[in-house]
């Protein structure tokens, strides 16, 4: 809707991508959520090729796990050839994508030392970045008991309801077991079963 295009999902919708792009003055490498996500799936007509052509036409970088990666390359390059999808917007792109290498070094070492990830990535100040991204991310709707934060003094039971596909064995475990830590066990995790991505 910020787009104008309240149809559309952000990996599809040039308008979302003009608001980074022109409003935001973001110039970096934008990458799609999985191609295989639900709100593209549930969209009529459009089969992961059109998908794919679709997402860079709209000015995404990066297609992120399509079903068929072999397929969305294909028709990618077939739409080049035929003259839908510009050379120069795929130039765009390259562009970025090896401007972010360079930035790395990655033309000089792109191996990683499997031994240094958890020093380099679990580092403290990449921690500290972590938890201050968690705390931007969350937005408290209403609260007008005043409950939130929770003072583990006052709270003997919680429930947590990961609301997910079911095929998501993992979602929301992390979380509830964290709150474990927190308050015991009086901490009851609940996963609703049979949801489909339409639910959502």
């Amino acid at each position: 809707a910020l787009a104008g295009e309240p149809e559309l999902p952000a990996t599809l919708s040039p308008g979302a991508i003009a608001v980074l792009r022109d409003r935001l003055g973001f110039d970096g490498i934008i990458v799609t959520d999985a191609m295989s996500m639900g709100a593209l799936n549930a969209l009529p007509g459009m089969n992961d090729s059109e998908l794919a052509i679709r997402a860079v036409e709209a000015g995404v970088d990066v297609l992120l796990t399509p079903p068929d990666p072999e397929r969305a390359h294909a028709a990618v390059v077939e739409a080049v050839r035929s003259g839908r999808l510009p050379e120069s917007r795929i130039d765009e792109a390259v562009r970025r994508i090896l401007g972010a290498k360079a930035h790395l070094a990655l033309h000089q070492s792109r191996y990683v030392e499997p031994a240094r990830v958890n020093s380099v990535v679990g580092s403290a100040a990449h921690l500290r970045a972590a938890e201050r991204i968690a705390e931007r991310s969350i937005t408290l709707a209403r609260d007008p008991q005043g409950r939130i934060p929770l003072d583990p003094r006052n709270v003997r039971r919680l429930a947590v309801i990961a609301f997910s596909a079911p095929e998501d064995l993992t979602a929301g475990r992390a979380f509830a077991a964290e709150l474990r830590t927190i308050f015991g066990g009086g901490v009851e995790f609940v996963q609703p079963g049979g949801m489909s991505a339409a639910d959502f």
